[in-house]
């Protein structure tokens, strides 16, 4: 298992797997991801985010190969 950035995970055919607003989400889902020794990238992005308050926000978007793509969707229960 290894994190990498996704300019150098790009020839593994990335997929995004979840988007993570809180340091806690991205904790358990590098924590899941590690577990199953899952290769995965992070990038910091801006998201809107469906709420009472709406908005934009950062946030750490999690991509795996696209062979690891519906592996990870089940580890990931947050």
């Amino acid at each position: 298992m290894a994190r990498f950035t996704l300019e150098e995970f790009n020839e593994r055919q990335p997929e995004l797997v979840y988007i993570a607003g809180t340091l806690t989400e991205v904790q358990q889902v590098e924590i899941a991801l590690s577990e199953k020794q899952i290769d995965y990238a992070l990038n910091i992005e801006s998201f809107h985010k469906e709420s009472f308050l709406g908005g934009t926000y950062p946030g750490v978007f999690f991509y795996v190969s696209a062979h690891d793509a519906q592996d990870s969707l089940s580890l990931i229960h947050i």
